[in-house]
Parts: structure tokens; C-alpha cells; sequence
């Protein structure tokens, strides 16, 4: 079996390759183009996760504001209690506001947890 001179082999690190610096040519992980590459894909990433969380939300709220409107629909009632609403939504409350007023939806003035549409509620 032969023998290998380590010596005569050239550092990574160092003077082995003076015009490269400290960098090896087959050196991938100070390559200032992967740090890019790794940059634009980690943004790109995180872009498509929000856009995926986003169109979730939209898929989850969409029939809950059906569910609202056909309860504003009901003309007994023109204004409903906000835990009825959240009941029937399966939200927590939180949630049902943010859905109530996207659908045009405002609480009564005197304090009481009553909401109602405002075309069919309007402020005095």
C-alpha cells in the first residue's frame, strides 16, 4: 500500500490557497452565493407559511359569517347576545367581534353584550 505525504497536501485554513484567503475552493459554506441562495429561499419560506396560515383562516371564518348572517337574517331578532353568537360559531369572543364587525355588525350602545347589522341597526 502506498504512502500519503500529509505534508505535501495544502491547508483549508491559512496560507494553502493564498489568492482565495482562507477559503477553499470546494469550500461551500463561506461561498457567499449560498448565503444568498440560503437567504432568499428563508424568505420565500416564510412568505408561503403566512400566505398558507391566511387561506386556512379564510377557509375556517368563511362559515361562521354564513352562520351570523343567517341568524341576523331571522327578523325577530334584530339584535343577538354575543355568547349566543359565540355558541353557535364555536369561536371564542375574540374572534366572533373581528367576524361581526366584517360583516357590517355593531354592538348595541347601552353596555349590553348585544350585537346587531348595522344596515338594520343604525347609530342614532
Amino acid at each position: 500500500m502506498p504512502r500519503i505525504d500529509i505534508g505535501a497536501i495544502p491547508a483549508r485554513i491559512g496560507t494553502g490557497y493564498p489568492e482565495l484567503g482562507s477559503r477553499h475552493p470546494d469550500d461551500l459554506t463561506t461561498c457567499p452565493d449560498i448565503d444568498i441562495i440560503g437567504s432568499i429561499a428563508t424568505v420565500a419560506a416564510g412568505l408561503a407559511s403566512h400566505w398558507w396560515k391566511d387561506r386556512q383562516a379564510v377557509r375556517r371564518d368563511q362559515p361562521r359569517k354564513t352562520l351570523l348572517l343567517r341568524m341576523f337574517e331571522n327578523r325577530e331578532h334584530s339584535w343577538r347576545r354575543l355568547d349566543t353568537l359565540m355558541h353557535v360559531i364555536g369561536a371564542d369572543e375574540e374572534t366572533t367581534k373581528r367576524l361581526l364587525l366584517e360583516l357590517g355588525a355593531r354592538a348595541s350602545e347601552d353596555g349590553k353584550p348585544l350585537w346587531g347589522l348595522i344596515a338594520r341597526n343604525p347609530l342614532p
